[in-house]
């Protein structure tokens, strides 16, 4: 929702692939338009200009058009294209592969990670490959944001001496997200809504009707130079968000317990989650494999939105403190942040 409640449109387009090798290559640029609500824009036109085209379709009834591209021109190292739909107009670089980006893949779905969770932990592998370029200097700027690694110092990498043609870059967001800094809102999957739907089917509570999570959009730009001269660049966005807010009750409390506080927490765009504990004669050991159960049900939900996610949040109150205290010291995954 927007500022004043009203949902508005997300506009997600990628290419596939995301590259070209030769004259002659097609590429498939594949728009979706959703709602932040999670509704499907469909039957909504967009138009696609590009080095000397304009193309015009219309959503289907996933919300999703495509659009065909090629490759002809044996001097371009990119090509550029605007998308404009409802008023939005979005960018999209299909590079020529002498510079081969790819994010790493999310093995839940198969597709790229296309964000990740501020959570202390999560990083998102970038590949890149310079074949057939030579040897060469690979410049990284500073993102906005977050930081990219290539090494183990934990610092911001700069300069990369390419002579191998390969190397993995790391793409760390900043440990803390403002909510001043929230410029976008993750897309819902087909994965992601279904995982969402079991949850809410099986008495979990998620804010606003289960919107999907705000994000820091990030952005990773690369410059290679080789030996002879010869200058390539390459920009994409990713995604940075909070992880979720596990809420766990009291003795005497339930479901209704953390109203207000979820309130209060989805206002500032957290993703606050409230399920029910103390069921029948569970002690507190058992409340912990519950609260476990939990945990990764909403790491798996971050997975369907094909965002990388290890940690969570917890919030307890009286004896939901101590069953997240049971789990945390129980786990030997250490796959939580707790506030208690």
């Amino acid at each position: 929702m927007d500022q004043s409640g009203c949902p508005y449109t997300i506009v997600n387009m990628r290419a596939v692939p995301d590259y070209f090798s030769k004259p002659g290559d097609n590429a498939d640029i594949i728009v979706k338009l959703s709602g932040s609500d999670g509704s499907v824009h469909a039957g909504r036109p967009v138009i696609l200009t590009g080095p000397g085209i304009t193309m015009n379709a219309v959503t289907d009834g996933s919300g999703t058009a495509r659009f065909r591209v090629n490759h002809m021109d044996k001097n371009k190292i990119s090509y550029n294209y605007v998308l404009t739909a409802e008023n939005i107009r979005k960018r999209l670089t299909i590079p020529v592969n002498r510079l081969r980006v790819v994010f790493e893949k999310n093995p839940a779905t198969g597709r790229p990670f296309t964000g990740v969770a501020a959570d202390g932990k999560s990083f998102v592998e970038i590949n890149i490959d310079t074949t057939g370029m030579g040897p060469g200097l690979l410049r990284i700027e500073k993102p906005g944001f977050g930081r990219i690694e290539c090494g183990s110092t934990g610092s911001q990498c700069k300069v990369v001496r390419m002579s191998n043609n390969q190397v993995t870059l790391k793409y760390y967001p900043p440990a803390y997200l403002r909510q001043k800094n929230f410029n976008a809102q993750v897309a819902f999957t087909n994965e992601a809504r279904a995982a969402t739907s079991s949850a809410i089917a099986s008495g979990t509570i998620y804010f606003n009707n289960a919107r999907a999570p705000w994000a820091v959009r990030d952005t990773i730009r690369l410059n290679f130079e080789n030996s002879k001269g010869i200058k390539l660049a390459f920009a994409s966005d990713i995604l940075a968000v909070r992880p979720p807010v596990m809420l766990v009750h009291g003795f005497f409390g339930g479901r209704t317990t953390w109203k207000n506080l979820q309130m209060y927490l989805g206002g500032e765009r957290f993703d606050p989650v409230i399920d029910e504990y103390y069921a029948g004669d569970q002690d507190i050991h058992d409340q912990s494999k519950a609260l476990m159960a939990n945990i990764s049900r909403e790491l798996a939900r971050y997975r369907a939105f094909d965002l990388k996610c290890f940690r969570v949040d917890i919030v307890g109150h009286s004896m939901g403190g101590l069953i997240a205290r049971n789990y945390i010291k129980g786990s030997a995954t250490g796959m939580m942040s707790a506030s208690l």
